[in-house]
């Protein structure tokens, strides 16, 4: 999933739970009142996390594009943190992780302290995976094409004993950020389709057709994989931050090369993107 690539941005500047067998499902998010909350007459802030450069480099580029900001960077005890400006009422705000979740500064371990630095009222995972439904009959995915987890599947808590019995789970995002991600699809214009459905999240990186096999016999209704999401949502719901994950297909978790990072990232980040713009995140006035 990496993918080097030369900055071209403009001038840095400093600124200063458990599961088990048929483990039901978790819903995401929901607002926790010992955080700072978002006013009618004041901002949201949401952070976007990423892993890959092209994805790091896909969602600035986005972002800034319509924010008009010049990127600045700050750096917490841990994180580097870059401010991509305001869109509306909503301040976005973008980290870095590695892949996976369990190494040091991968997603599982580095998210609850960049949720704790940033302080955000969204987290969103963009950027790119793998899709499961190239031969679907009724909307066959193209590459490129963006992908909305309405459902997390947790595909590394498994029993293994002759057959594989899944003991993840399924965990949802929040409900507010899938109501403002459908809405985005209405007037998007891009090539792309958008899909939604649940995606597999595992610290596995895909490049075998037997495999990707195996998750679509284990989880026949998921769209697409990736490896992150546990990382995000596991600490957005430690921490009651709504959470959700939108990712551009670039590839079939097979056969991989890196031609279609690129195009899928930017897929993917124009979407969030454009439901910032439209106003998804921005504060709601008092009734």
């Amino acid at each position: 999933m990496t993918s080097t690539q030369r900055n071209n941005f403009g001038t840095f500047t400093a600124a200063a739970v458990t599961f088990g067998d048929n483990s039901p499902a978790v819903a995401g998010g929901g607002a926790d009142p010992s955080r700072p909350q978002p006013s009618a007459g004041g901002c949201s802030r949401v952070l976007l996390v990423v892993v890959a450069d092209v994805e790091r480099d896909a969602t600035i580029r986005a972002v800034t594009a319509v924010s008009g900001a010049s990127l600045t960077r700050s750096h917490s005890r841990h994180h580097t943190i870059y401010s991509l400006g305001r869109i509306g009422r909503t301040e976005v705000t973008l980290a870095q992780v590695a892949q996976g979740t369990t190494t040091p500064d991968a997603a599982g371990v580095a998210m609850p302290a960049l949720l704790d630095d940033v302080k955000p009222h969204f987290v969103l995972a963009v950027g790119i995976c793998y899709g499961l439904k190239a031969d679907d009959p009724r909307r066959p995915q193209q590459l490129g094409d963006v992908l909305i987890a309405t459902q997390l599947r947790l595909a590394a808590h498994r029993k293994v004993a002759g057959t594989e019995t899944d003991r993840g789970g399924a965990v949802h995002p929040s409900a507010v950020l899938l109501d403002r991600l459908r809405s985005a699809r209405l007037d998007w214009r891009n090539e792309a389709a958008v899909h939604e459905g649940p995606i597999v999240t595992e610290s596995v990186l895909v490049d075998s057709a037997a495999y990707q096999q195996r998750i679509r016999r284990l989880y026949p209704e998921a769209i697409g994989g990736e490896m992150e999401g546990a990382g995000v949502y596991a600490a957005a719901i430690r921490s009651k931050v709504d959470w959700a994950l939108v990712k551009g297909i670039c590839d079939w978790g097979f056969d991989k090369d890196d031609r279609h990072q690129a195009p899928a990232a930017a897929n993917a980040a124009s979407f969030v993107t454009h439901m910032i713009r439209i106003g998804g995140l921005d504060p709601i006035p008092s009734p």
